[in-house]
C-alpha cells in the first residue's frame, strides 16, 4: 500500500526528471505485467499528450506536456478529475514566479496527485501519479 509520503518522495524524483524538461528520446509506454496499459482513472484533457507512462506504481503514472499556460491547462485537467468524481484537497503552490503547482486529489480510498509546470512559451508539462490508501 502506497502512502502519500513515498508519493512526494516519487514527486522528488520526478522533479529532477521534470527539470530537464521533455526528453529527447522517449521511451516506449510500459505496459502492466500482461503487456496492456493500465487505463488512466481519468480522461486527459483535450491538446495533453503523453510523453512517458509507468505503471510500476513506483514513480509518476504519466508525464506529459499539454497545450496552453499552467493557469488553462490546470482548469482543463481540474475539469476532467471533476467529472470523474475527484474531489480537490489541496493546491500547493511550488514555484510563485514560473506557476508550478501540485495538486492533491482524492476519490474514495484513492488518492491522485497532479504537478504542472511552463515549458516552452504556450505549453504546460505535467505528471501525476496515483495510489490507493
Amino acid at each position: 500500500m502506497r502512502t502519500i509520503t513515498n508519493i512526494l518522495f516519487s514527486f522528488a524524483v520526478g522533479v529532477a526528471f521534470a527539470a530537464s524538461e521533455a526528453p529527447r528520446n522517449v521511451p516506449p509506454v510500459s505496459p502492466d505485467a500482461t503487456g496492456a496499459s493500465l487505463p488512466p482513472p481519468f480522461a486527459l484533457p483535450s491538446g495533453a499528450k503523453v510523453l512517458f507512462k509507468d505503471d510500476s506504481g513506483k514513480t509518476w503514472r504519466q508525464n506529459g506536456v499539454a497545450t496552453g499556460t499552467v493557469q488553462t491547462v490546470q482548469a482543463a485537467f481540474s475539469n476532467q478529475l471533476v467529472k470523474a468524481k475527484f474531489k480537490c484537497k489541496h493546491v500547493i503552490p511550488l514555484e510563485e514566479k514560473t506557476g508550478r503547482v501540485l495538486e492533491e486529489w482524492r476519490k474514495g480510498d484513492q488518492s491522485l496527485l497532479l504537478m504542472l509546470w511552463p515549458s516552452e512559451k504556450g505549453m504546460t508539462m505535467f505528471s501525476w501519479g496515483i495510489s490507493n490508501e
